[in-house]
């Protein structure tokens, strides 16, 4: 079974890149980054839009900061981390530290519990790991997968908030020779190796 979802009538028409909210000088001073993204809140606002029939803006600008939609992004975000303890950011760092034959076997039966959920109709919300660094966490990301790949490696397709209106993105096996166990692909072309995967809720 496969849901009607696609990202580019269901998902977000603006880009993952909000001002961040302490500022850009404080956190360049502190080795973060001058933007932020609100991954997590896009994914969950575009799947429960889709559960409930609605349909997203489809402005291509991302709202600005203290907007009714920012909002609701913001409180997606943090909902998605899971306070007031936050174990999804303890999870994502569980598994930066992960050395990548653990990742490999964690994300293997992650992917399985991930194709089970996508076989029943369900949207399934991912985190991924890109970096190997605590000191980097914001790295990371969350995509939502919405159907099995229907051709190429075995992987699946997903709404990628990074890659707005892109019916095309997918998270695919990378090719055999030590390096990182996945690959997101956009147009079927590798763009961004991923050490790891693992479902949220």
């Amino acid at each position: 079974m496969e849901t009607a979802f696609r990202p580019f009538r269901h998902g977000f028409h603006f880009v993952n890149r909000f001002d961040a909210p302490l500022g850009a000088p404080l956190l360049r001073a502190a080795g973060g980054p001058a933007t932020w993204g609100l991954c997590g809140g896009m994914v969950r606002c575009a799947r429960a839009a889709f559960r409930q029939g609605e349909a997203l803006t489809t402005r291509r600008d991302p709202p600005p900061p203290g907007s009714p939609l920012y909002r609701d992004l913001l409180r997606r975000q943090i909902a998605s981390l899971g306070p007031p303890l936050f174990p999804g950011v303890r999870r994502f760092a569980r598994w930066t530290r992960c050395r990548d034959a653990e990742l490999a076997r964690r994300t293997r039966a992650q992917l399985g519990q991930a194709r089970g959920l996508l076989r029943r109709g369900r949207l399934v919300p991912l985190g991924l790991v890109y970096t190997r660094r605590l000191t980097r966490l914001w790295e990371n990301h969350q995509v939502l997968a919405y159907a099995l790949a229907a051709s190429g490696p075995p992987g699946l397709r997903l709404y990628d908030p990074n890659e707005p209106r892109r019916d095309d993105v997918t998270l695919a096996p990378a090719a055999a020779g030590g390096g990182p166990l996945l690959e997101k692909r956009l147009g079927g072309k590798p763009t961004r190796a991923v050490r790891g995967a693992f479902v949220m809720t």
